[in-house]
């Protein structure tokens, strides 16, 4: 065949793409003559609608220009009301869709929109010299209004979680009123389908095309507009925490991506920051979203008797963001606070039976000493009780086995393995007893002062043990528990005594010379 150059051919291709743009917008919408098929002529429309958005998109980008026309104009009005009318959904009628293809119609539309809402990867100069972001949809009050009708179909507003304390900030850009928000349940099972796993990745794009909220400056034209599409894009946000406990560990993927996305909108926010009257309302409503943040996930944290919580069925690369968006937002409540003492417990424990399997573990040691880690850098943030609580907790002390020396000693005889069952079972909680020492030798200053005393009664309690007859494996490790941490305090006033004379009502004279 004769060889063309590439002028030839993309100016043939247009001319194709055109001609198939014309002939397709001349037949859509395709009206349903009843009801019975309306299903099979919706996914029909959406397929119309992918195809005018990808060839239409490639010939309105030729010489950087986008104009508004027919395609474009033609699209938009056909799902802004089928967004609008997912928004008038009651609660019974949120389910996937009313049929399979109904749901895929959804999913094709979704990502129409997507191409619609997202600048494209080409960039022009404006008429002041600086680049431009290109859309398709190039007016900026339609983009806003298909935003809005996006937002009241996969994210409306809801209220406060139920954990919140500030109810002096209830009304809000954010959150709404009892009366005026969305159905929690309606919006959970949306979260779970295939279309609301689509919508918020749609929504994490648009938050990573819009990841600095604070320090942009928008032209004096643009400023009204840019602040009520960030507003609608943290309100949009409020709703991720729903979605990631309504996915639990099916979407570790979409949840990781997720989580990155609040991870970078809470980075723009401090905890200090206390709002006043000369507040702009985007730095408030940041605010508010961090504090709706931290309250929504602790539902990622908590067990129940049947299984155990979504934080310990994710991959540890998704609890590790799980853990820095815990970080990230500080004060963690005492509920969450009990309950990542509870996984960490879990963890160590699990590792000192005779039939340990890795499989079988819910979180890794690493992990649950980066989880110890995290709140050792928070525990200015919440009451010493609770942390101290909450170390003394996690290390899995508490939890030992029961079992007798007589028991073990017979088990021990009877198995034929390398392995001493005694030694396994008490040496297994070393890693912990050594992490447990230092994050409280280290929790404050002069912890052998402030600390020591809240935790002796519970050491002697470790310390003492019954007739030695019937000592058990639980007393045997929680005695050398208590052994080590005392030993570490004693060692952190032998060389706190070298820099300043202090005297130690705990420590006897003699060690500290």
């Amino acid at each position: 065949s004769d060889k063309r150059n590439m002028g030839e051919c993309i100016a043939e291709y247009q001319t194709t793409a055109a001609k198939t743009l014309s002939l397709l917008l001349e037949t859509f919408p395709i009206c349903p003559v009843d009801n019975v098929s309306a299903s099979r002529y919706e996914l029909t429309n959406a397929g119309i609608c992918s195809a005018l958005a990808e060839l239409g998109g490639g010939i309105e980008l030729e010489d950087n220009k986008v104009s508004s026309s027919q395609w474009i104009d033609s699209v938009f009005s056909y799902i802004l009301p089928l967004l609008n009318s997912m928004n008038s959904m009651e609660d019974g009628t949120a389910e996937e869709s009313n049929s399979v293809a109904e749901g895929i119609a959804m999913n094709m539309l979704l990502k129409v929109v997507s191409q619609l809402l997202l600048p494209r990867a080409l960039h022009h100069y404006n008429k002041s010299g600086g680049l431009e972001e290109i859309y398709l949809l190039n007016s900026p009050s339609k983009r806003h209004e298909l935003l809005e009708s996006f937002a009241g179909a996969f994210f409306p507003r809801l209220t406060f979680p139920a954990t919140f304390e500030k109810k002096e900030e209830r009304y809000s850009p954010i959150y709404a009123s009892p009366v005026e928000a969305a159905s929690g349940q309606k919006v959970r099972k949306l979260a779970s389908t295939t279309i609301g796993k689509t919508a918020a990745i749609l929504l994490r794009s648009l938050l990573s095309q819009s990841s600095d909220f604070l320090s942009e400056q928008p032209s004096a034209d643009k400023k009204e507009l840019y602040e009520k599409n960030t507003l609608l894009l943290l309100q949009m946000s409020s709703v991720l925490p729903v979605y990631l406990v309504s996915w639990e560990e099916k979407l570790p993927i979409e949840t990781g991506l997720v989580l990155a996305s609040l991870i970078s909108v809470a980075r723009q926010w401090s905890p200090s920051f206390v709002p006043d009257d000369s507040t702009t309302p985007v730095k408030r409503a940041l605010g508010e979203l961090c504090l709706g943040i931290r309250s929504s996930l602790d539902a990622m944290f908590t067990a129940n008797k049947k299984e155990p919580s979504i934080f310990e069925r994710l991959p540890e690369q998704v609890q590790k963001l799980c853990m820095g968006i815990t970080g990230l937002l500080q004060y963690p409540s005492e509920a969450l606070t009990m309950s990542l003492s509870s996984i960490c417990s879990k963890s160590f424990a699990s590792r000192r039976g005779l039939n340990y399997s890795e499989d079988a573990v819910a979180i890794s040691s690493n992990m649950a000493v980066y989880i110890m880690e995290v709140m050792h850098s928070l525990r200015k943030t919440m009451p010493m009780r609770i942390y101290v609580g909450f170390l003394l907790a996690s290390c899995g002390v508490m939890n030992t086995n029961s079992a007798s020396l007589m028991q073990m000693n017979r088990k021990t005889k009877d198995e034929d393995s390398a392995r001493d069952p005694f030694s396994q079972v008490v040496f297994s909680h070393d890693r912990s007893i050594v992490q447990l020492s230092r994050f409280l030798t280290t929790s404050c200053d002069q912890a052998s002062i402030k600390v020591l005393p809240m935790i002796l009664p519970i050491l002697q309690k470790w310390l003492s043990a019954s007739s030695p007859s019937t000592v058990d494996i639980n007393q045997i490790v929680q005695a050398r528990a208590a052994t080590s941490i005392l030993a570490a305090f004693t060692w952190e006033e032998v060389l706190s005594n070298n820099a300043i004379q202090v005297k130690s009502k705990y420590v006897a004279p003699a060690f500290l010379k």
